[in-house]
C-alpha cells in the first residue's frame, strides 16, 4: 500500500491533506483527514474485501480502480465529472471464477448474478447459464466470469454526503472469443445525495461479439451476453441535478444485461438485473430494464433473496422486455410469497410472473402523470359493472397497469378501482 506525495509519505493511516497514487493492497486503510485522488490509482480486493474510510472528503478527480470486493467510507465522498471508480471486468484475477453454479462450462456461455445469461430466446428457467444469485437490496457479490471474461468488481459507499457527477461502473468484461460476463454490484448509501446531470451508476452485463458457424457457413451462431448485476441506492436526500424514469434527484442507473453480435439471435442477450432505489420520489422502488439497445425478446430476472417471503415496493418499473419472477431461496416448504406493489410501471414488452405459491397485491397509484400517456382513453360504463380505463384521471384508491404484462398463475389482487393502460393480463 503506497500514499505518494510531496514529501514521500508511506503509511496506513495518514492524516492531513494527501495526492494518492498507487495500488493498495492493504485490507483496512484509515486516513483521519482529507484525501484527493487526481491520478490513477487501483485498489486491490480480490480474495479479501478492501474497506478504505476517510474521516474528511474523498475526492476522486481521476480513474479508481477497483478489483474484488471494494467498501468506501467518508464524511464526503466526490466524484467529479472527470473522475469515476471502475471495476469492470474486477471480479477475479483470472477468467471463468465465480460462484458455485453461476460460470457456464461452455464457451459460449455467459456469466449470471443479477440476471440470467440466456441460452435462447426464452426467459424458462431452464433455458440460462448458471444461477441467479445475490441481495436486491444489499448487493454486495462480484459478478460471474465467462470462459475468457471477468465479472464486474463489487463496490461498496457510505457517506452522508455523496455527490457524484462522474461515473461508477461495476460492469461485467465483454468478449471477442466467448461468452459475456457477469455485472458486478454497488451498493450506494448517503444522508444526502447530489452531483451534476452527468452521474451514472453502472453494473451491465458484458458483452458477446462473438460468432461461430456450424453444420453450413450461411448460418451463423453466437455467444451469449452476460446477466446485468445489481444496484442499490439509498438517501435521505437528494438534490441530484439528474432525473431517471420520470423521478427527479437521482442518477441514471444501469443493470440490463449484455448485448450479442449485430448477425446474432437478439434472444441471447443477457437478462436484466436490478436497480433498488430508496431515494428522492422512488422509495422503495424495483427497477428492470432489458437491454440497451431495444428489441422484443424477453429475458428472465428472477429475486432469490435469502429467506425473503414479503416484499413491498412502492413502485416496479419494467423496461425493454425484461421478466421479473420471485423465486426467494432458503424458505420453508409451503411458504406462501406476498409481493406487494404500489405503482406498476414499464412497456408492454415486459412480464411480471405470479407464478405458484406467488401472490401479488397492486395498490394505490398516486400520481396521475405515471399513467401511460400514448394510451388512448375510454370508458366502460358503470351499469354494466365494468371499470374506467383513462389516461388522465383517476380515484385516489385505484391501481394502474402501464404496459407491463402479468403472467398470472398464482393470485392476482387487485384494489376496487383499475385502470389499465396497454397492459395484459393472462
Amino acid at each position: 500500500f503506497f500514499f505518494q506525495a510531496e514529501d514521500g509519505i508511506r503509511d496506513i493511516g495518514v492524516t492531513g491533506v494527501q495526492t494518492c497514487a498507487l495500488p493498495i493492497w492493504s485490507t483496512h486503510v484509515d486516513v483521519t483527514g482529507d484525501l484527493r485522488l487526481e491520478q490513477p490509482l487501483t485498489m486491490l480486493g480480490v480474495g479479501s474485501p478492501t474497506r478504505f474510510s476517510v474521516g474528511g472528503e474523498l475526492y476522486i478527480g481521476a480513474a479508481v480502480t477497483v478489483m474484488g470486493e471494494v467498501h468506501m467510507n467518508a464524511t464526503t465522498m466526490t466524484v467529479t465529472s472527470t473522475g469515476s471508480v471502475v471495476g469492470t471486468g474486477g471480479s477475479h484475477s483470472s477468467d471463468g471464477q465465480g460462484p458455485s453454479g453461476s460460470v457456464p462450462t461452455d464457451r459460449y456461455g455467459a456469466g449470471s448474478h443479477g440476471g440470467a445469461a440466456t441460452k435462447a430466446n426464452s426467459w424458462s428457467s431452464d433455458s440460462h447459464w448458471g444461477a441467479i444469485y445475490g441481495s436486491t437490496f444489499h448487493p454486495t457479490e462480484v459478478g460471474a466470469g465467462a470462459t475468457y471474461a471477468t465479472g464486474g468488481a463489487a463496490l461498496r459507499v457510505t457517506a452522508e454526503v455523496l455527490e457524484l457527477s462522474g461515473s461508477i461502473t461495476m460492469n461485467g468484461e465483454s468478449s471477442s472469443s466467448g461468452g459475456g460476463a457477469a455485472g458486478g454490484s454497488v451498493w450506494l448509501q448517503a444522508g444526502l445525495l447530489r452531483g451534476g446531470s452527468g452521474g451514472i451508476v453502472s453494473a451491465t452485463g458484458g458483452t458477446s461479439s462473438y460468432t461461430y458457424a456450424q453444420y453450413s457457413w450461411s448460418t451463423r451462431y453466437s455467444a451469449s451476453g452476460g446477466g446485468g448485476g445489481r444496484v442499490a441506492l439509498y438517501c435521505g436526500s437528494s438534490e441530484h441535478a439528474s432525473s431517471w424514469r420520470g423521478f427527479a434527484g437521482l442518477p441514471e442507473l444501469r443493470v440490463w444485461g449484455g448485448g450479442v453480435h449485430s448477425s446474432a439471435d437478439p434472444g441471447k442477450r443477457g437478462g436484466s438485473g436490478t436497480a433498488y432505489v430508496e431515494c428522492a420520489g422512488a422509495t422503495r422502488g424495483l427497477f428492470l430494464q432489458g437491454a440497451e439497445t431495444f428489441d422484443t425478446e424477453r429475458r428472465l430476472t428472477e429475486l432469490v433473496d435469502d429467506g425473503v417471503s414479503l416484499y413491498d415496493f412502492s413502485h416496479v418499473g419494467l423496461y425493454e422486455g425484461a421478466v421479473l419472477a420471485f423465486s426467494p431461496t432458503n424458505l420453508l416448504t409451503g411458504t406462501e410469497v406476498v409481493v406487494s406493489v404500489g405503482s406498476l410501471l414499464g412497456t408492454s414488452d415486459s412480464d411480471l410472473i405470479i407464478a405458484t405459491g406467488v401472490t401479488l397485491s397492486l395498490g394505490a397509484t398516486p400520481s396521475p402523470n405515471q399513467i401511460d400517456a400514448t394510451v388512448n382513453m375510454w370508458v366502460r360504463r358503470s351499469f354494466d359493472r365494468r371499470s374506467l380505463i383513462s389516461t388522465t384521471s383517476y380515484a385516489v384508491n385505484s391501481v394502474a397497469l402501464t404496459g407491463t404484462n402479468i403472467c398470472n398463475n398464482g393470485m392476482l389482487q387487485l384494489s376496487p378501482h383499475v385502470y389499465i393502460c396497454g397492459a395484459e393480463v393472462v
